[in-house]
This record gives C-alpha cells, structure tokens and sequence, in this order.
C-alpha cells in the first residue's frame, strides 16, 4: 500500500530556492529573523549565558544591557547603521 516516490532531481529542488528565501525573508520565518526574535527569550529564561558577561543567570542584567547598547550606538557611528 506503499506509494512511489521519486526523488528530486538537484536543478528541481533549487528551482525555486531564491523566492522561498524571498518569501521566508518577508514573513519574517528566516533563520536570521527567528535567531532575533528566539534569543532574547532564551537570555530572560536563563537557557543560554548572557554574551557580554558570559555568566549562566547574568549577575549583572542592567550593566550588561547597558554595554549593549553602548555597543550599538558605536556601531552605528562607525558604520552608520
């Protein structure tokens, strides 16, 4: 009661490989976009160690977002982003 299956060739998989990313992209369904969005709550629940300080639970959680966004505003003259 098995079907057959064919399998896709290389030039069939990647037809439309550059409108899913589009697609992805614009839904916000990206890896990029999903990393943004799924890091900060893993940071709050404590799963991964905060990056500025290195530390499990972040001893230091004001001072921390503090050098954060110390590092973005110099970021954003350096590179005008």
């Amino acid at each position: 009661m098995n079907a057959p299956v064919t399998l896709l060739s290389k030039a069939e998989a990647l037809h439309d490989l550059a409108w899913w990313q589009a697609e992805a992209k614009r839904n916000g369904s990206d890896w990029q976009t999903l990393g943004q969005v799924v890091a900060p709550l893993l940071l709050r629940l404590r799963i991964l160690p905060c990056p500025v300080c290195e530390r499990g639970p972040c001893r230091t959680p004001s001072f921390c977002q503090q050098c954060r966004q110390a590092d973005r505003q110099r970021k954003v003259r350096r590179y005008g982003r």
